[in-house]
């Protein structure tokens, strides 16, 4: 209640409201525009960071670690249920969308990670600052979605080394989904060495040793047999 007390009010604030809270998670609406959602999830862990340094340093507690996904689409709301109970719903592969978005944050273990679909309504000219992220299936959808990492929500700190080493970032990223993991992890540690606290690089950088040492093998055993 502590934490879904202070979450609430900022999403009133940036023009949502709260559909349901599901144990510790909150799906939230926005229907205007995604800007503003993306508005309020930056808000959100700001808050956050400062509540979790009242509850380290006050109350001897561990930081607790959210992780926002963000999706645009159309959806059917109303209410479901009988004539005794019922309860407001929405039903939409919108939804099925979003809880796929906000489930990879965990892998990545990003903050914040938005569809291209909400991207492309802001647009560039916003000044939020994406990292590209590739491409989520989700579950009885033929059509993956392009998401990206939205760092604003991070420390002043970790925005400021994310920018600083975005463009050899992009680098790692265009070798890695070329399918050139030994320049991707080049370009990967590189952003290590100076971020090393960058989560989301240190999930390509493995992904990218796995796939390279895969491709070396290969290229060995075939080379032996000549």
């Amino acid at each position: 209640n502590a934490y879904v007390g202070r979450m609430g009010p900022i999403i009133k604030e940036n023009k949502g409201f709260v559909n349901q809270y599901m144990g510790d998670g909150i799906m939230a609406l926005f229907p205007e525009n995604p800007e503003s959602a993306l508005d309020a999830a930056i808000e959100m862990q700001r808050t956050l960071a400062l509540y979790n340094k009242r509850r380290v340093e006050e109350k001897g507690y561990k930081p607790l670690s959210v992780g926002i996904g963000l999706h645009t689409g159309p959806l059917v709301m109303g209410i479901i249920g009988d004539s005794k109970r019922n309860d407001p719903a929405v039903i939409a592969d919108t939804v099925n969308s979003a809880a796929r978005v906000e489930g990879v944050t965990k892998h990545f273990g990003a903050n914040i990670i938005i569809s291209e679909d909400s991207l492309k309504i802001i647009g560039e000219s916003d000044g939020f600052n994406v990292r590209y992220l590739g491409k989520v299936r989700v579950k009885g959808k033929q059509k993956a979605i392009e998401i990206y990492e939205c760092i604003d929500g991070d420390s002043i700190e970790s925005i400021s080394l994310k920018l600083e080493t975005k463009n050899l970032y992009d680098e790692g990223i265009s070798h890695f989904f070329d399918g050139q993991f030994n320049e991707a992890t080049t370009a990967f540690e590189g952003v290590l060495y100076k971020n090393p606290g960058d989560s989301v690089v240190r999930y390509f950088n493995e992904k990218a040793k796995k796939a390279g040492l895969k491709v070396g093998v290969g290229s060995s055993s075939r080379n032996a047999i000549r």
